[in-house]
Formats: structure tokens, sequence, C-alpha cells
């Protein structure tokens, strides 16, 4: 009996790793993201890596492109939870390994939709740009949500730097979801009923729009969305970056960031 409860602790303990997402040095793919404050970020989809502000200025001329990099420090403050990169050593564009996940030829846009009300609304749509179908796997399509990090904001995260990802982890399999720290009181949505399936095909030159709301606390804001297979593999894209703030009063208003 002992024998056998201690061959299953070393199977689960071996498991952990599989199911906890551990972020340590190794290789990282990812689209390098700059926000409206100079954050800078490794974004896969459903999922990012931060970049150390001591290290980030070697990724600026690799904004907005999709890079494979190896880490040769990482600090995770949480697991599981987003890690952030210090030291690395760039290695080159990320290259397509999954062959179910393609993104060549897929263009993301989002665009602004603040009426009525003034609550943050989106218009995200989904474009196969090319003459053949594409398929579309839904649990690597999410939306990210960058917030300009407060005094008593993300105390416990893995930002070094003037922003943090509010929302992140989640894709549009789900209709709704909240902030990485539900105490912040922000939530997202796409409407019940209206989550997408878990994959589906884009014929040539077709899109498909998203609508997503956000309920959201007074701030500043960068909010985009991604398609990728992961972090630690894999080409990604991203769509383009839209800067807003919110008042007291939770409405929404555009910000112009030059550049964009």
């Amino acid at each position: 009996m002992k024998r056998a409860l201690m061959i299953s602790l070393a199977v689960l303990i071996s498991l952990l790793p599989t199911f906890a997402g551990i972020r340590g040095p190794g290789p990282y793919c990812g689209v390098v993201v700059f926000d409206r404050w100079d954050g800078c970020y490794m974004h896969s989809g459903p999922y990012l890596m931060y970049v150390s502000e001591k290290t980030k200025k070697r990724l600026r001329k690799y904004r907005e492109c999709s890079m494979n990099i190896y880490a040769k420090e990482v600090d995770q403050p949480m697991n599981p939870g987003d890690g952030r990169i210090g030291k690395y050593k760039v290695l080159g564009p990320a290259t397509t390994l999954q062959p179910d996940i393609k993104v060549d030829g897929v263009k993301l846009k989002v665009t602004p939709d603040f009426t009525g009300d003034g609550q943050a609304r989106f218009r995200f749509e989904i474009i196969n740009e090319t003459e053949r179908n594409i398929r579309i796997q839904s649990h690597e399509l999410a939306p990210t949500l960058l917030k300009k990090r407060e005094e008593r904001d993300d105390l416990f995260g893995p930002s070094d730097g003037p922003s943090y990802a509010m929302i992140t982890r989640y894709d549009f399999s789900r209709w709704e979801g909240t902030s990485n720290n539900v105490n912040e009181g922000a939530t997202w949505t796409v409407g019940k009923g209206n989550a997408l399936p878990d994959e589906f095909t884009l014929r040539s030159r077709q899109s498909r729009v998203i609508h997503i709301a956000f309920n959201l606390p007074a701030g500043e804001y960068d909010f985009l969305c991604g398609y990728g297979g992961g972090v630690h593999y894999d080409k990604s894209i991203i769509s383009n970056l839209v800067a807003f703030d919110v008042n007291q009063q939770k409405q929404a208003s555009l910000v112009s960031v030059p550049g964009r």
C-alpha cells in the first residue's frame, strides 16, 4: 500500500509541469508589443510574457514582428501565471510548427464602438486574405487588455514596467470573463450564446466579426486581440492596438497615440 502511494505521488509530481505551466529559461515565441506607455511584451494568442525594462530596448527594432528568442532569465511570481523575461538571446523570426494553427494570410482588426452610454465596446474582425480556406482554432484566438499601472495595481505580478496585462489567458471559445485579479472588478462579454465553436472555417476572402464589451474601473488602457500557438513555440499575429481611457463614470474615450 505504501509503495503504491509513493508511486502515485511520483507520477503526480512528474505531471505538475505539464498542467501548471511553469515558465523558466528556454525558447519563447510571440509578437513583440510595445504599448502606449512603452511597456514590452511577447504576445502569443491567449498568453503573453513580459519583457524586463532593463532589456526591452533590444527588441524595439522587432516591434510587431513574431520572434523566437531564448530566455536565459525568467521570473514567474505565481504559477499558474505570466512570467517576465530578463536576459535573452534573439534567435530570429518565429516559424509555424503546428499544422492546425495557420496565421499566414489571416488579419485581425479591432475597431472601437463607443456609442450610446459610452461603454467600452469593440468590433473584432478575423479576415482571411488568401484564396484558400483557413481553419481557425478558437482556443488560440483571444482578447488582451493592458492597463497603466497605478500605485496599488498588480502588486504581486511579473511586471517591472509602466503597465500590466489586466485581462489575458481567456479565449473566444468563452462568452465572458474577468480580469486576472477578480478584485479589480473588470469584466468582458461577447454576449451569452456568442462564444465561438472550438474551430471554424474562414473561406477565401471571408471574415468573421465578434462584438466585445467591457465593464472597467477608471484608468488608462490599450486593447488588442491575438492568434497563435502558445508562448513556447509557433508563429503568432496580433491586431492593431486601440488606446482608450475610462473615467469615474465608466465612460470610455479614445486616445490618440503617435505612430498608430
